[in-house]
C-alpha cells in the first residue's frame, strides 16, 4: 500500500479514501454524557465545568464499561467550544468508524446549549489506533509539530473539498497520548493523537529498564548502481557491540524512518536485549525516497532484491560483522514492506531466512497495483506462487489489523493457510486495530521474538 501522505494517512488508517464527506451515523450513548445531561436537567449551572476538569484530569477519549458485555467499550471522543456555527463542521475519524462505503470521517455532536461536543462509540476493549478531529482549514495557523503546541492544537495537510470546503486535522488537547510520524515525501516528524481501549495488549519494551545500556544509531547515505538512486540508510548497533569476534544476526526492515520515529526500534532493541529475550543484534534501516519510488519499489521488484543482496549487504559488511547465517537473518515490513519482505526472501532465502510481516499488502498483484478497500477484489498472487513453489528454507511471523477490511484480512489469511499447508514454520496473528505504525510498533517485538526470541 501507497504510503501517500503517511499521517493523514495513519489516522485514515491507510486503507480508505481520503476524500470524503463527514458522515452522520447513529451515536451509541455514552453513561457519562448521559449523566452530565441530566446534571443539566436539573439546574446544576456547576455540571459541564466539572466535567471539563474531570476529563482534562483524567484525559481523553473517555472509554466506559458497555453493561452486559466484558468485551467491549464505550468511547467517547470529546471537544470543547461555544461557538456553535464555528463548531457545525467538526468532525472525529477513527479508523473503526468505516462505513459500508469505506468512509471514517464523523460529525460531533453538541450536548444541549451546552460548550460539550462529543461523539461515542462501541468498540473492543482490546483495541489500539490513532485518531484526530478535522475541521475546515485556516481555523488555526498552527501546523502538525514534534513540538507540542501551547493550546494543544496543531492543523495538518488538507482533506479535499467537502461541500466546497477544505478540511484540515488536528489534534486532541485533551489526549492522553501521542506518537510521533515521519510524514509523507519530506520524512517530517509530527504528532498524532492515539488511544488505548483498557484491555490493548501492553507495551512493555517502550518503559525505561533501570540500568539498561543504549545502543549506537548512526546514518549514511547509500548510492545503488543498480537502482540508479540514493536513499538513507539507519544502522543501530547493540549495546557492547564490537567490530572483532563472531558476527551478529541482523533485521532488515523497509521505511526505516517510520521504524526508527515511530516504532522506536533503538529502544525497543535496547530494552528487548537487556531483558534477554533477544540476542544481541544489528537493524539496518531502510528508508523509502519518496512514495513514487516506493511504490515501485516494494511490490515484488528483482531489482530491488538485488540492490539489498548484491550492494547495500555486501557495502555494510565491509565494517559491520552480520552474519551470513539465513536462520539469524531477518527482513521485516510493514504493508508494502511486509509484501517485500516476504517476496525478497522468496527470491534470496540464501540471505533472508526469516520473513517479519506486518499487514502486508498481499491483495497485490501484476493485474492490481491500486488499492481500493471497498470495491477491489484481492487478487492474492503472492499466496498462490508461494503455493505452486517448492517448500524454502524460511520462517515467518505475520500479523493484520482486525480493522483493516476484507481484502487486507482475506490476503494475509490465505498466505497464513498455504503457508500452513507446505509445512513452513509460522507465528501468525490478529490484533485489533488498522492499518498503522501505532499498531505495527506494539506487535514488531512479537515478531522478533517470535523469529530470534533466546527461548524458541
Amino acid at each position: 500500500m501507497s504510503f501517500k501522505r503517511s499521517l493523514v494517512g495513519f489516522m485514515l488508517a491507510w486503507l480508505v479514501p481520503l476524500f470524503q464527506p463527514l458522515l452522520a451515523q447513529e451515536i451509541q450513548r455514552s453513561p457519562r454524557i448521559a449523566a452530565l445531561e441530566a446534571a443539566i436537567r436539573s439546574g446544576d449551572s456547576q455540571a459541564t465545568a466539572a466535567f471539563w476538569s474531570e476529563m482534562k484530569r483524567i484525559g481523553t477519549p473517555l472509554f466506559e464499561p458497555v453493561p452486559g458485555s466484558p468485551h467491549e467499550t464505550f468511547v467517547t471522543f470529546v471537544w470543547r467550544a461555544e461557538d456553535e456555527r464555528a463548531m457545525l463542521n467538526i468532525g472525529v475519524d477513527t479508523p473503526f468508524n468505516r462505513d459500508a462505503e469505506g468512509k471514517t470521517v464523523a460529525r460531533l455532536s453538541r450536548l444541549k446549549d451546552t460548550d460539550v461536543w462529543y461523539r461515542t462509540y462501541r468498540i473492543e476493549s482490546t483495541a489500539r489506533f490513532p485518531y484526530g478531529f478535522l475541521w475546515p482549514q485556516g481555523r488555526t495557523p498552527h501546523r502538525w509539530s514534534s513540538q507540542p503546541e501551547s493550546n494543544g492544537i496543531a492543523s495538518g495537510d488538507s482533506v479535499p473539498i467537502i461541500d466546497g470546503t477544505a478540511y484540515e486535522y488536528f489534534r486532541d488537547p485533551l489526549a492522553l497520548k501521542s506518537i510521533l510520524d515521519a510524514y509523507g515525501d519530506s520524512g517530517e516528524l509530527k504528532i498524532a493523537s492515539y488511544a488505548d481501549a483498557p484491555e490493548a495488549p501492553p507495551e512493555p519494551w517502550l518503559t525505561a529498564r533501570a540500568g539498561a545500556s543504549r545502543g549506537q544509531v548512526t546514518t549514511r547515505n547509500f548510492e545503488s548502481r543498480i537502482l540508479g538512486n540514493t536513499r538513507t540508510i539507519t544502522i543501530y548497533t547493540p549495546p557492547g557491540y564490537s567490530p572483532n569476534g563472531k558476527a551478529y544476526p541482523f533485521v532488515l526492515a523497509f521505511d526505516g524512518s517510520s521504524f526508527l520515529h515511530t516504532l522506536e526500534v533503538p529502544k525497543l532493541l535496547d530494552h528487548m536485549i537487556d531483558a534477554g529475550v533477544i540476542p544481541p543484534l544489528v537493524a539496518i534501516l531502510v528508508d523509502q525516497i519518496d512514495i513514487a519510488h516506493r511504490s515501485a519499489e516494494l511490490p515484488p521488484n528483482e531489482r530491488f532484491g538485488r540492490f539489498l543482496v548484491e550492494e547495500l549487504l555486501p557495502t555494510l559488511r565491509q565494517d559491520l560483522r552480520l552474519t551470513k547465517d539465513p536462520a539469524r537473518s531477518i527482513i521485516a515490513g510493514a504493508s508494502y514492506g511486509g509484501l517485500a519482505a516476504t517476496w525478497i526472501a522468496r527470491d534470496h532465502p540464501e540471505v533472508f531466512g526469516a520473513v517479519l510481516s506486518q499487514s502486508g499488502s498481499f491483495w497485490w498483484a501484476p493485474e492490481q497495483r491500486t488499492f481500493d478497500a471497498v470495491k477491489m477484489s484481492p487478487q492474492e498472487w503472492v499466496p498462490r506462487q508461494f503455493a505452486q513453489d517448492k517448500k524454502l528454507p524460511l520462517r515467518f511471523y505475520l500479523d493484520v489489523g482486525t480493522w483493516e477490511g476484507d481484502a487486507m484480512l482475506s490476503g494475509n489469511r490465505h498466505l497464513r493457510d498455504v503457508l500452513q499447508a507446505k509445512g513452513y514454520e509460522l507465528t501468525y496473528r490478529e490484533f485489533t486495530g488498522g492499518h498503522t505504525f501505532l499498531n505495527w510498533r506494539a506487535s514488531f517485538p512479537d515478531g522478533l521474538i517470535s523469529l530470534m526470541g533466546t527461548r524458541r
